[in-house]
């Protein structure tokens, strides 16, 4: 496939099934980055109380069919096939959720969350700080993200096709890198940039914490410039 399209798996449950394989979120209005942050932080943390606002899918095949294999092996592993450049009406957002760069690129696109330092999950009303979710040495929420390659969309009437050969070939990890700078990096205002460097590397300052990983993320210009 060409690099503006993707193909995505999503290992479908019986409510998908009884539903005809077409998916249609909660909330069908397209929600601000502060709100998408925080109902994100709620969809990958909470998998036993999704609040159907996002469904999860992956850019790989062996990720899908290991998820039928261990949590849904009567399930159906369905895929839809998109034009980054050209999203159909059904796709609301979508959400690389599984990219560091993505995530930090949203959480700078929000004044508030960089106000707050936080984001608050809207199931439970706990409260996350911004190292918290993009730490990539805990279960944070960019680590489980990361683990599944998982992308979350936000649906209207989006109709998946039941998957009939479950053997293809996996994007690299370059190959997904060069996807989301090219189509999911937004500009940011440096105001927001410096914003977000001075909370990881103050967190970093106060707190002994020994992978600097995002410390050195945060200080490349990867995550607001493609």
């Amino acid at each position: 496939m060409a690099q503006n399209n993707l193909r995505l798996y999503r290992c479908c449950n019986n409510f998908d099934r009884d539903q005809g394989y077409i998916l249609s979120s909660r909330v069908v209005d397209k929600l601000s980055n502060t709100c998408s942050l925080e109902e994100l932080t709620s969809h990958i943390l909470q998998p036993c109380g999704k609040r159907n606002v996002f469904y999860s899918f992956s850019p790989r095949l062996s990720v899908v069919r290991e998820y039928k294999r261990k949590y849904c092996p009567s399930g159906e592993i369905c895929f839809i096939d998109i034009d980054l450049e050209h999203l159909p009406g059904s796709i609301i957002s979508i959400h690389p959720v599984f990219s560091r760069l993505y995530l930090m690129n949203l959480i700078s696109l929000s004044s508030d969350t960089l106000k707050r330092n936080s984001i608050r999950n809207p199931q439970d009303k706990s409260e996350h700080t911004i190292l918290g979710v993009l730490n990539v040495s805990q279960r944070s929420v960019s680590s489980w993200a990361h683990g599944l390659t998982e992308i979350c969309i936000q649906a209207d009437k989006l109709n998946l096709e039941v998957l009939k050969d479950y053997e293809a070939e996996d994007p690299s990890d370059k190959e997904l890198e060069c996807i989301v700078k090219e189509h999911f990096i937004k500009a940011v205002d440096d105001d927001n940039i410096e914003q977000l460097r001075s909370i990881i590397q103050g967190a970093f300052e106060t707190q002994a914490l020994k992978r600097k990983y995002i410390l050195e993320l945060v200080n490349k210009n990867a995550w607001f410039a493609a």
